[in-house]
């Protein structure tokens, strides 16, 4: 989905942070492998995506500890809902990110248009995290505290 050639959106990247924490690192970084080689295949990019989702996914884990101070509850569903709206935001925000920074710094191909390739990357990071944001709050249940 794209807005106006200014930002596009790519949703499956919170699928690949939103996976399970108690998946090993070689898993994830497997998965991210093969989920951006089946966008790199539709898009044409020629593995550009792919490289993105193993970057992210080979920081995940450390910055997931980062973000929760080691305190995550095994069992604790990786969503809005579950782990709260200020992790989300700290969470998956800076990570989608850093994805569309590599995707589109690496597919512009150098820094001359640096500055129109840093707000494209912004742009489309704020655009997939709000999407991201609207079907969290619209998919998952919201969870019974009594």
């Amino acid at each position: 989905m794209a807005f106006y050639d200014v930002s596009f959106n790519f949703i499956y990247v919170i699928g690949l942070l939103l996976l399970p924490i108690e998946i090993g690192n070689l898993v994830l970084i497997a998965a991210g492998f093969f989920v951006g080689l089946t966008v790199d295949l539709f898009y044409n990019t020629q593995g550009i995506q792919a490289s993105a989702c193993v970057l992210i996914m080979f920081l995940r884990p450390y910055y997931f500890q980062r973000t929760t101070g080691g305190s995550y509850e095994s069992g604790t569903p990786l969503n809005v809902r579950g782990m709260g709206l200020t992790w989300f935001v700290v969470f998956c925000f800076p990570m989608i990110l850093i994805h569309h920074l590599v995707v589109f710094f690496t597919e512009s191909g150098s820094w001359n248009l640096f500055f129109f390739t840093f707000s494209k990357a912004l742009f489309s990071s704020i655009f997939t995290f709000v999407v991201a944001l609207i079907l969290q709050y619209l998919l998952t249940k919201p969870s019974r505290r009594i």
